[in-house]
């Protein structure tokens, strides 16, 4: 019942991207060798990252997350025309954009950067709402406090 692809390098599995309706809904995942992924159901709008517990382990609450939140910084800015390596100017590259920068976040919070093969940095930006989830915790806490 399923069927996909398998993406290899130099024979070795590095990606698979394949449909899996077995038992459940009708999933297109797309995972690394060790199963890491995430997948999309058939009529939603947004993937799904795998989290399930029983596939954790060294579990503990992130410490320390509103001045985490508070040591990085939100930017306005512009793609560059040109990448580097690239000869033609791309228009779509004058819209106003919204982000964070990468090397900043690496200070923070490594586990939300990342490396490209050419050397560019990339951040997950879905990695960064679980410590904004326990820095509004804390903060909570906080305005709980003056409130008493």
């Amino acid at each position: 019942q399923d069927s996909g692809l398998k993406i290899l390098d130099g024979g070795t599995m590095r990606w698979e991207i394949f449909n899996s309706n077995g038992t459940g809904p009708d999933n297109l995942y797309i995972r690394d060798p060790s199963g890491d992924g995430v997948y999309i159901a058939q009529n939603a709008t947004s993937w799904t990252g795998t989290s399930d517990v029983n596939l954790k382990t060294d579990i503990s609450s992130i410490s320390d997350a509103l001045s985490k939140v508070n040591s990085i910084r939100g930017v306005n800015f512009k793609w560059k025309r040109y990448k580097p390596d690239g000869d033609d100017p791309n228009p779509d590259r004058d819209r106003n954009r919204i982000g964070c920068i990468a090397q900043e976040v690496n200070e923070v919070l490594p586990e939300a950067v990342d490396t490209a093969k050419d050397g560019e940095w990339g951040i997950s930006y879905t990695t960064l709402i679980p410590l904004l989830i326990e820095a509004v915790k804390e903060l909570s806490a906080e305005v709980e406090k003056l409130k008493g």
